[in-house]
């Protein structure tokens, strides 16, 4: 769904590789910065989800993701983040 964007970002920014190269370009800066990759590495268990999906729906930043959000689809996202 973002890949063009993405696409375009990259080429802007000089990174090789569209979509895939702009991911593995954030992957290494993040993995340089500490940042863990895992929900899970942060202590996030699968009881604290209904919880993070009540927060996250509500979130303004929702009505910017090129996804429509639903708790379901919320729930399945943070669950495949663990």
């Amino acid at each position: 769904m973002i890949a063009d964007r993405f696409n375009m970002a990259a080429a802007y920014l000089g990174i090789e590789g569209g979509f895939d190269g702009f991911r593995a370009f954030v992957q290494e800066l993040n993995d340089s910065l500490g940042i863990p990759r895992r929900l899970g590495e942060l202590g996030v268990t699968a009881e604290a989800i209904p919880e993070l999906v009540k927060g996250a729906i509500i979130d303004p930043s929702c009505g910017g993701n090129p996804i429509e959000l639903t708790e379901e689809n919320l729930a399945q996202l943070f669950k495949a983040a663990l």
